[in-house]
């Protein structure tokens, strides 16, 4: 009624069956009107949290590579000092280790993905003080998540971008479902907002992952309704 929202993709159904689905208003409304379609790409920001990390890190402890209590300065011995030795695994998917919910990464890390653009971020985020004693409050914190993207790095010596598409993405049939996603899908995802002065599509809006390359624990993540009902 507002017009705040141009539009949205529902898909509503019971165990495997789908019962409703449906595409309303548009993708893009700016500088021309796109229609909305079952199959638009979204920017996913936080559900990257729960589409990729989280399940890489579950995947990573199925396989006997990490221990859900381990602590996390084991894989990063960065991340020391006052209760940070205390800090687990668990502590880092379940927001209670006392890491801030945010910080500016873009100052340490160039817009395009570098060897080093990541390892200067985590040891920004290492260096930072905790807020509170882990377990002791719930902080919802991107920082933590982007931890955790760079431990799978760590663990599996793959990319983090590179570990989700090999094991979860394709095996799981997630064909619409990657990080930076390429210049050809560009005519089927959502814009965004302007920056720049120009409209993002297809770039990340988030800025801190947007300052590592894109490609983040805590967000960057692109897909549609139709691949997040099959996952």
């Amino acid at each position: 009624v507002e017009s705040k929202t141009p539009g949205a993709v529902l898909f509503a159904g019971h165990n495997d069956v789908p019962l409703y689905r449906n595409a309303f208003g548009h993708r893009r409304v700016t500088p021309h009107r796109l229609p909305m379609q079952n199959t638009t790409i979204f920017d996913l920001a936080s559900l990257t949290k729960v589409v990729a990390t989280a399940p890489a890190i579950s995947l990573l402890i199925d396989r006997g590579k990490i221990g859900l209590d381990d602590p996390v300065c084991k894989f990063l011995p960065a991340f020391r000092g006052g209760y940070k030795s205390q800090v687990t695994i668990r502590h880092l998917v379940t927001h209670t280790g006392g890491i801030r919910a945010l910080t500016a990464l873009l100052p340490v890390a160039p817009r395009k993905r570098t060897p080093n653009a990541v390892p200067r971020a985590i040891t920004k985020i290492c260096e930072l003080r905790l807020q509170s004693k882990p377990e002791t409050k719930f902080t919802y914190s991107d920082l933590g998540y982007i931890l955790l993207a760079r431990l799978v790095e760590i663990v599996s010596s793959d990319p983090f971008d590179v570990f989700c598409q090999q094991h979860l993405f394709e095996p799981l049939g997630l064909s619409h479902t990657r990080f930076k996603p390429p210049r050809k899908w560009r005519d089927t995802i959502a814009a965004t907002e302007w920056r720049n002065e120009r409209m993002l599509c297809g770039a990340v809006h988030d800025p801190n992952a947007f300052a590592l390359g894109g490609i983040a624990g805590h967000a960057g993540l692109f897909s549609n309704a139709p691949d997040l009902v099959r996952f």
